[in-house]
C-alpha cells in the first residue's frame, strides 16, 4: 500500500482501517 517504511502514523492508520473493516464486516 506504499513504500516499505512504515512510519508511527502508518501504524494508526492501518489500526484505524482494520477498525473500519471491521465495523464494515
Amino acid at each position: 500500500m506504499g513504500p516499505t517504511v512504515k512510519p508511527p502514523l502508518n501504524v494508526g492508520f492501518l489500526r484505524h482501517v482494520r477498525l473500519v473493516l471491521s465495523h464494515s464486516n
